[in-house]
């Protein structure tokens, strides 16, 4: 998980974006606590975006890059995070 203003593999700040792109944080399964990875992530209208992130090899993610999600803002590390909630099902 990142401390606040530390930089991810994106190259990019907690509280910042990758060339303008959103960020959104998927939740990270099997780590032993509660985690995070920021993504970047395409708007796709409304609570809906994009993963568009590459897995690293050694985590697991509870939503994939290029699956579409719903996202929700949430207080994550003293501010507000926008984080992956639900898939979304393609019609």
């Amino acid at each position: 998980m990142l401390g606040k203003g530390e930089e991810s593999i994106y190259g990019h700040k907690k509280e910042g974006s990758l060339a303008g792109m959103p960020t959104v944080y998927v939740a990270l399964l099997n780590e032993g606590t509660v985690a995070w990875r920021p993504v970047p992530a395409r708007h796709l209208g409304d609570s809906r975006y994009e993963l568009l992130g590459i897995v690293p090899s050694q985590e697991e993610w509870q939503f994939s890059s290029g699956q579409t999600v719903e996202c929700e803002m949430q207080v994550l590390s003293d501010s507000e995070a926008l984080i992956a909630v639900r898939l979304v099902k393609e019609d």
